[in-house]
């Protein structure tokens, strides 16, 4: 995964390729491939292009989309098609239905370069694909939270001073008024 040179190379769902398409906004690549954008909205447009060719026309299951989308990591790839499968709401092993495909580029974004979807910049990418079909696929995506478990506290044993406070503060309270009446006392 290439969290930062993903998202500092607007390249959101990590493109990489030796010999490079002619993508719109495409202004180089890096050292190990990875494709470099002018902007977020034509990094997005590529990934999204890409996404249709190489997946949606083989007709993927969602584990077939993360093996491949992400090889490199097994148990990476293994997580991401866990969370596209709740987040779809599918299982992992069916055929991802046309429906569905709208939220995918957010998802595998967040996965491959820890892009939080911003809505905004994904519907200006998807208005500019080059097909009505494509536009069509990838339009009205909703937003994705990923899956966050609830953190439980943890029953920590009090030590004497936690257990007993409220009696010491009390206790020390009386031992500075029996204090201060000794010492009027001894000023009389």
């Amino acid at each position: 995964m290439s969290i930062s040179r993903g998202i500092g190379n607007n390249n959101p769902l990590i493109l990489n390729q030796q010999n490079p398409d002619p993508w719109e906004g495409l202004s180089g690549k890096d050292v190990d491939g990875l494709l470099i954008f002018n902007t977020d909205a034509n990094g997005l447009r590529a990934g999204m292009i890409n996404l249709y060719n190489a997946y949606y026309l083989t007709g993927p299951t969602i584990r077939q989309l993360s093996e491949r989308y992400l090889p490199e990591d097994s148990a990476y790839n293994q997580v991401m098609s866990k969370e596209l499968s709740r987040h779809l709401e599918l299982d992992e092993d069916v055929v991802i239905p046309d429906e569905n495909w709208q939220d995918v580029p957010c998802v595998v974004a967040y996965f491959s370069s820890g892009w939080d979807c911003d809505l905004n910049k994904l519907n200006q990418a998807i208005e500019t694909l080059p097909t009505e079909e494509m536009k069509n696929l990838f339009r009205n995506p909703k937003s994705y939270e990923p899956y966050k478990p609830a953190i439980k506290a943890v029953n920590q044993k009090k030590g004497f001073f936690d257990r007993y406070k409220n009696l010491i503060y009390i206790g020390g309270g009386l031992m500075l008024l029996l204090l201060l009446i000794a010492l009027l006392k001894n000023k009389k």
